[in-house]
């Protein structure tokens, strides 16, 4: 008996001690990681070099700052744990290409319209770049290979629902709209699990790491890992995965999105559980509206606005202002000017010469007539003279009103989808997204970004999330949920007395000072004037005729071509 438990015993420690070997990750798989999801280039064998050391520890950084974590450059405990969870296969850094096959010789091509940065990707031949979006609002799905392996979802029917509820988290928010197809050939979408290598040169690696992976438009192929234990509960279980919320991040994927590195977020790279009632995050709607629009398709900007009709109460804020922060992006127009953007409209304020606002917002279109596209995401103006707009993967730059060269195609493993910042800093362009900022060379659009902490640029930045901004006259304004930080654009320090309120808490919508500035203009002017009326009455006795006086509040500076 008592050799019987001996026997036991060492078997129990033999089979842990397998089990430990095989779930221990040794050194070279972290770094594996790192290549795998867009942190190095290859290293292989370049570890013991100089080079290959400093471009591990590089990539750690990056590592480190995307996922907010102490930026030591070594893979410490914090770092080692966070890679050791279940994420999706597609890279932080970089993008899936999907092989395709030609029709008429099977053989593998190259995409003929490599633009921009990808032309400096080293891509295999067999492999073609992406497009942003998707050509239609009306897409239809098909699961071509039911899972074979799963234990807690059986049915092909349960299947179907889940998948279907994880596309209905997209339509709830966007302007598309999805459907079934009754075949894979009319299906935009084409959805397949697998396990381990199953030929798009992308394999599964069996239970608890990559749970699932997706190609970017015009691919629609979205693959999942059948060894993995895909749940249709909500509750957060070792080595279980809710299969809705799974799903609904590789669809924003294969809808165009790349990762955000919100925690909140569902396009968070590493898997998060989820209640059962949750719904995608600001920064999710954010991402799947400025590709695809509103679920109403309809212009949140109000038409009737109540024009001003008094020339001395010009000064005064119009009555539906964006001044509370509903705006999606501003920046220095061509002119000087302050320009706010929002959906197809945009907004002039006059700092230059009258301080006030135009009495309504126009459409795009009417103040930049070559800008072609509905929306501008962000848009920051350089010292060069050039003001650059920016809408998906397009950037345009602008000279006049009229005058707009582009787009110019920014596709890179680091361009920062969806941002609503661009500043310029230091003599610098850099893109806002979250708690990062990509500094873009403004005159190599094919250079890649680089990717920086916030902290980088400004001292004390927001800890709340930040929704929108835009850099005019060397100062930096940014726009949280509730507040305005005003920055130094130099050095980045935070001026005093901020962040202040964002309703009010700004050179254009600062309601109180304007009012008391128009009380103080029109007592001044009614003095003026019972002056002059005084002046003139002493004269009309002389025969003197009165002339006649424009106002001296008038715009005597009126740009024809745009009011």
């Amino acid at each position: 008996m008592r050799m019987n438990q001996i026997v036991y015993v060492g078997f129990f420690i033999f089979i842990n001690h397998i089990q430990i070997c095989i779930s221990a990750k040794s050194e070279q798989d972290y770094y594996r990681y790192l290549e795998q999801y867009g942190y190095t280039p290859k290293l292989e064998n370049r570890l013991l070099s100089v080079s290959g050391k400093s471009s591990a520890n590089e990539g750690i950084k990056t590592f480190q700052r995307l996922y907010k974590l102490p930026e030591t450059g070594v893979l410490d405990e914090p770092t080692k744990q966070l890679m050791q969870r279940a994420r999706c296969g597609n890279p932080d850094i970089g993008i899936l290409n999907a092989k395709k096959r030609t029709i008429n010789d099977g053989k593998l091509r190259s995409s003929p319209s490599n633009q921009g940065r990808l032309a400096n990707i080293n891509e295999p031949e067999d492999y073609v770049t992406y497009e942003k979006t998707w050509p239609t609002k009306h897409l239809k799905w098909f699961i071509v290979e039911y899972p074979k392996q799963q234990k807690h979802i059986k049915s092909h029917e349960d299947i179907r629902r889940i998948i279907n509820q994880a596309f209905s988290d997209w339509e709830k928010h966007s302007g598309l709209t999805f459907e079934m197809a009754k075949t894979k050939e009319a299906a935009n979408f084409r959805i397949k699990f697998f396990s381990n290598d199953h030929e798009d040169g992308y394999p599964f690696d069996g239970q608890g790491a990559t749970l699932a992976h997706a190609f970017y438009p015009k691919s629609g192929d979205i693959h999942f890992d059948d060894d993995e234990y895909f749940t249709d509960d909500y509750t957060n279980k070792n080595d279980q995965y809710t299969l809705r919320l799974v799903a609904a991040h590789e669809i924003g994927h294969a809808l165009g999105l790349s990762h955000s590195f919100e925690e909140n977020s569902l396009m968070f790279p590493v898997y998060q559980q989820f209640d059962s009632n949750y719904s995608i995050s600001n920064d999710d709607k954010e991402g799947i509206q400025s590709l695809y629009g509103k679920a109403d398709e309809k212009s949140a900007v109000t038409t009737n606005l109540s024009p001003i009709t008094s020339t001395r109460s010009s000064d005064v804020l119009p009555k539906d202002n964006w001044c509370s922060g509903d705006f999606q992006t501003g920046c220095e127009g061509p002119d000087g000017d302050l320009y706010l953007f929002k959906d197809t409209h945009v907004w002039r304020y006059r700092a230059r010469t009258k301080h006030e606002w135009d009495s309504e917002p126009k459409l795009i279109s009417q103040r930049f007539p070559s800008f072609k596209d509905a929306t501008v995401t962000a848009c920051v103006k350089s010292v060069t003279g050039y003001l650059y707009l920016f809408h998906k993967y397009d950037m345009w730059k602008v000279r006049t009103h009229w005058s707009i060269q582009g787009p110019h195609k920014l596709h890179g493993k680091n361009y920062p989808q969806n941002s609503r910042v661009a500043l310029f800093h230091n003599n610098s362009i850099y893109l806002l997204q979250n708690d990062l900022v990509y500094s873009l060379n403004e005159f190599n659009y094919n250079r890649e970004l680089g990717v920086h902490s916030i902290a980088t640029i400004l001292d004390s930045p927001p800890k709340e999330s930040i929704h929108s901004g835009f850099t005019y006259d060397k100062r930096h304004y940014i726009f949280t949920r509730n507040h305005v930080y005003v920055y130094d654009s130099t050095d980045g320090t935070l001026l005093t007395g901020y962040p202040k309120p964002r309703a009010n808490g700004w050179f254009a919508c600062d309601a109180t000072s304007k009012i008391q500035k128009f009380n103080k203009q029109t007592t001044r002017g009614y003095h003026r004037d019972d002056e002059r009326d005084r002046h003139y009455d002493r004269h009309r006795q002389h025969g003197r005729r009165r002339p006649s006086h424009p106002h001296p509040d008038r715009d005597r500076h009126q740009h024809h071509w745009n009011d």
